[in-house]
């Protein structure tokens, strides 16, 4: 008999559309000399909220609204490419609008996940993992101007336990205006 998990660890995220992946993908092109490891494509989000472990995540999941409300679509804006915040990390950055400040705010409240105001909200897609650079100036930012829609936000389970990790779809939350 198969048991479920008694918890999972999960996170709230914006999927990046194929068209986008495509051109971010082509961008990354004049970085090849200082990836060391390409994320895979199909782990690429711009994350929203950590849940962490979470108990009873069917019940969790069961639990979750529909939808998220706000006074207007949220549209992605990626500026440019360069070093991430986190050590050794190549980031795809996104304009912090006010209208993704609020869809990153109504998710941690849609989730029950209290908003730590001691961390900066940074929307950003985590391309790549980096050698160390060859000079003292590291990476140099490349623009990269492009942008999407938000339509839904994705729950995903996050497996670690393997040499990469695994996510999994487990809802989706539709963004409404």
């Amino acid at each position: 008999m198969d048991q479920k998990p008694s918890s999972a660890r999960l996170f709230a995220a914006l999927s990046v559309p194929h068209t986008t992946a495509d051109a971010l993908s082509h961008a990354l092109k004049r970085f090849s000399d200082s990836i060391g490891q390409h994320i895979p494509r199909s782990r690429w989000h711009v994350t929203l909220a950590f849940l962490g472990e979470t108990p009873s995540p069917d019940a969790f999941i069961a639990s979750l609204p529909q939808s998220i409300s706000l006074p207007f679509f949220p549209v992605v804006s990626i500026t440019h490419i360069g070093e991430g915040r986190k050590l050794g990390q190549l980031w795809a950055y996104a304009q912090p609008t006010a209208v993704l400040q609020d869809l990153h705010q109504a998710t941690h409240k849609a989730l029950h996940v209290p908003l730590d105001d001691t961390k900066e909200f940074i929307p950003h897609i985590t391309l790549a993992h980096i050698h160390k650079p060859k000079n003292r100036f590291g990476v140099r930012d490349a623009a990269t101007p492009m942008s999407f829609p938000a339509k839904e936000v994705i729950v995903f389970e996050s497996d670690i336990s393997g040499a990469q990790p695994k996510y999994t779809k487990r809802a989706s939350i539709t963004i409404t205006s």
